[in-house]
């Protein structure tokens, strides 16, 4: 009889302590969830304070790095799986000023570098247009168009028609001009009846944006060659360049003599300018 009832008395003590064991161990799971939750809690609000003091809230939470985003995805999606406490719930309240929906694209240092940048200074090369084919002629000189997208040709904060280079901002400007000339056989046959020379001149013009729309000549440079019909080949260059107070809406472009013997290659002819200070 005494060994029945001992046994009994066993029942409801074992009983007990499993029931001591699993409370534990659930009161210890729920302290380590709390426990990491308050963790990460934590991270991201430091996480945020960080980019928080170097700028705006909204665009530094949006540009959190990749391990920081994932951290915040595998949160967001776990939370919904397993109903976890909403520990990003500040992250994603539509009430909040932010909300984070997706991650966006975000500037790196060297896309900020390059922003903070001022805008870039005007300037204008342009080589001779090959294709352009000029009228033979003698003294009377003649425009220059120029090719503004192929080749070595590049334009910022300028604009180029018709054989003009337009300005846009005013300012103290360099301005340059080269033109070379070539005679051979194929193309000297006006030079045939020239005996006591050739007058290769270069003109760059200058156009005020007035009223009137006055031509102005900055430079003028050249020289008298003798090419005749017995000389094979001949090659001369004329290179101009100075400072000129140039306003908005001004053009530049540049007339030769005998413009039908141009080199047509984008070394030998060409037009630029460059702005290097404002007017004071």
């Amino acid at each position: 009889m005494e060994n029945i009832q001992q046994r009994f008395d066993s029942v409801p003590m074992k009983e007990s302590t499993s029931r001591c064991f699993i409370v534990r161990v659930l009161l210890i799971m729920g302290l380590l969830q709390i426990a990491s939750s308050v963790a990460l809690l934590m991270y991201f609000s430091h996480q945020i304070a960080q980019v928080s003091s170097k700028g705006s809230l909204q665009n530094n939470v949006q540009c959190l790095n990749e391990s920081q985003w994932k951290v915040i995805q595998d949160l967001l999606a776990k939370n919904k799986q397993e109903s976890l406490p909403p520990v990003a719930d500040a992250l994603i309240d539509p009430r909040k000023k932010f909300r984070v929906a997706e991650r966006p694209n975000c500037k790196t240092k060297k896309d900020r570098k390059h922003s903070a940048l001022p805008p870039e200074k005007p300037s204008a090369h342009l080589p001779i247009r090959a294709d352009k084919n000029f009228i033979q002629n003698t003294t009377v000189p003649t425009m220059i168009y120029w090719d503004s997208s192929n080749g070595l040709a590049h334009i910022h904060n300028m604009s180029y028609s018709d054989g003009k280079i337009k300005v846009n901002q005013e300012g103290l400007y360099y301005v340059y001009a080269k033109t070379c000339f070539r005679h051979n056989l194929e193309v000297s046959e006006e030079l045939r009846a020239v005996e006591n020379g050739i007058q290769l001149l270069q003109y760059v013009y200058h156009t005020k944006h007035t009223r009137q729309h006055e031509n102005l000549l900055l430079m003028k440079s050249g020289s008298v060659k003798h090419w005749n019909k017995h000389v094979k080949f001949r090659f001369y260059c004329i290179h101009q360049g100075g400072l000129f107070p140039l306003k908005s809406g001004d053009d530049l472009f540049v007339k030769v003599s005998y413009a039908s013997l141009l080199d047509p290659t984008q070394e030998a002819s060409y037009l630029g300018a460059f702005k290097l200070s404002n007017l004071e």
